[in-house]
């Protein structure tokens, strides 16, 4: 816990220059109390890093691509320590589905990028899945951000905090079928596509 607290503070002044950021709904950032789910869109590397700055006094748990955790033993430690943990991206992860549960139970903030794999060209991706299942079964409300813009010294990020969706507000199935949680996504993605317009205006 140290740790990632050292590495918060210390790298501070170095990401207050790096993102340039412009954000909006950010006493929405302030409210967040127990189990959380945070979802954004994904086009870096550097997105976890960014939920991190933008929500500087949170731990956030995140699910991050299994890949990420076979570059290095040292890499991979860092990454455990800091919270992530591994999901196979080209399908449903149970096993994570399980960790992000167990996180949910403790009260604590689980991000998630539900893309599964970052975009390419700046269009969302349909989202996975867990996102919806991890929300209804555990009733945690979502917290959505949509970020536009380059990282870098020179370019300016953009984001906006949206709104908290509860799931529960949409379906009361406790065993929503398959077609029901991908509406849900859709629904979703359609929330982020209202931020992403907000986005691109700041």
């Amino acid at each position: 816990m140290f740790l990632v607290w050292f590495v918060k503070i210390t790298a501070a002044p170095f990401l207050l220059l790096f993102f340039k950021l412009k954000l909006r709904g950010k006493k929405r950032v302030g409210k967040i109390q127990g189990k959380t789910i945070i979802i954004a869109n994904h086009t870096s590397t550097w997105d976890a890093v960014l939920m991190n700055y933008i929500f500087p006094t949170k731990r956030i748990y995140f699910m991050t691509a299994d890949r990420m955790f076979t570059f290095t033993p040292i890499f991979s430690w860092f990454l455990k320590v800091l919270g992530a943990f591994p999901t196979h991206r080209d399908r449903t992860d149970l096993s994570a589905i399980s960790s992000g549960t167990n996180i949910l139970i403790k009260e604590k903030i689980l991000g998630i990028f539900p893309e599964g794999k970052r975009s390419l060209n700046n269009e969302m991706l349909k989202f996975k899945p867990g996102v919806a299942l991890l929300a209804l079964n555990n009733n945690a409300p979502i917290i959505p951000i949509y970020h536009t813009g380059k990282y870098g010294f020179f370019h300016q990020k953009k984001a906006v905090v949206g709104e908290r969706i509860y799931l529960s507000d949409y379906c009361s199935e406790k065993h929503p079928s398959e077609a029901t949680v991908r509406s849900l996504c859709t629904m979703i993605e359609q929330k982020m596509e209202l931020l992403r317009v907000e986005a691109e205006r700041l």
